[in-house]
């Protein structure tokens, strides 16, 4: 199995439609959060069958895991593979087997079973803490725009996620597109006014 993401994010992101559907979101989460995780699975599959990254036996696995009865094994095995990566990436190893464990795990949040209630809860939590760690190994390699690509999928479907809007400010940066850095930085104080090191970013931005 091989992944190459090449997709790019959003140079430019307009305030309107970007707030409207930040209220949108929390207003409506109750009902739309079966929605939202059937469309954050078919983001994970974008990334899985782009191009060459998943094979005709990786498919005949895709396959296997939708068959699965027990969802919540599915869930526990995913956070194993999840830990898996984190312990690479801790060890400053970005390009190794383990953090390959990240791919895995969305392979198979990606055809989970989404029928219960806890179980989609626990699929929005763990997806979200993959992709970010995903996007946070590209970060650390300066690919900065495969890791704000990675960063627009978690705010695609939770617009007020502060440590993706955070960090995708700082691949933005990274492109030296400061319109989004500015956006994502003041959506992300408005959404957590005592962060800190939100604060202090804005302050550099808009002071240089």
């Amino acid at each position: 199995m091989s992944f190459g993401y090449i997709q790019s994010f959003p140079v430019a992101i307009s305030p309107p439609v970007r707030v409207i559907s930040l209220a949108r979101w929390c207003l409506f989460l109750p009902l739309l959060r079966q929605e939202i995780c059937r469309t954050f699975q078919e983001d994970l599959k974008g990334i899985l069958f782009d191009g060459s990254n998943l094979e005709y036996e990786d498919a005949e696995l895709y396959d296997y895991i939708s068959s699965l009865k027990n969802p919540k094994d599915v869930l526990v095995h995913c956070s194993n593979l999840k830990e898996e990566g984190n312990s690479s990436f801790k060890e400053g190893d970005l390009d190794g087997a383990k953090l390959e464990k990240y791919n895995l795990s969305m392979v198979f949040l990606s055809c989970l079973v989404l029928n219960e209630v806890d179980v989609r809860i626990s699929f929005s939590q763990l997806a979200t803490s993959v992709v970010l760690n995903m996007a946070a190994s590209f970060l650390k390699k300066k690919e900065f725009r495969q890791g704000g690509h990675f960063y627009s999928i978690v705010l695609n479907h939770n617009p007020g996620n502060v440590k993706a809007l955070f960090r995708r400010a700082n691949a933005a940066m990274g492109l030296g597109n400061y319109e989004l850095v500015s956006w994502d930085l003041k959506v992300a104080h408005k959404v957590e006014p005592s962060n800190q090191e939100v604060m202090r970013k804005l302050r550099e931005v808009e002071q240089s």
